[in-house]
């Protein structure tokens, strides 16, 4: 009875970490103009992005490779990905750039999972603006 006990909890806790291994998954990307995350002007570079679920709530950790410095993406607003996204079926980060520089607008990571839109300012009144859309592939972790 005592090793059912055992191996039931030791079961639970390996289903329990499942979900964390899975959002673990580290994307990569070079991006070759600098831009605005979260109200941080970042530098063109190359740049992983980490999805941690631990809260319930999706976060996501933006890292230059460089320089190792990092910002936090939170409070993505969910939404569809669009249709050529799930289309290639490759993880997108998307910007929109106008006269005043480029932000980070969405964040795809792929499979059927939502596309994730965040805050940044809004162009000025007159200024046009275009989307780039960079790939991510998955980086290889130690």
């Amino acid at each position: 009875m005592k090793n059912l006990t055992t191996n039931l909890m030791l079961a639970a806790i390996a289903l329990a970490a499942a979900p964390g291994v899975v959002s673990a998954q580290q994307l990569k990307a070079e991006i070759p103009f600098a831009f605005r995350a979260q109200g941080t002007m970042v530098p063109a570079g190359t740049y992983t992005v980490t999805k941690n679920n631990t809260s319930g709530l999706p976060k996501f950790l933006l890292r230059s490779v460089a320089s190792g410095n990092s910002i936090l993406l939170v409070n993505p607003i969910p939404g569809d990905p669009k249709k050529a996204w799930e289309a290639s079926g490759a993880a997108v980060l998307e910007f929109e750039c106008g006269d005043s520089g480029c932000a980070l607008n969405r964040l795809w990571s792929g499979h059927s999972s939502p596309a994730y839109t965040f805050s940044h300012p809004n162009a000025e009144k007159g200024e046009r603006t275009r989307l780039a859309v960079i790939r991510l592939a998955v980086s290889k972790t130690n």
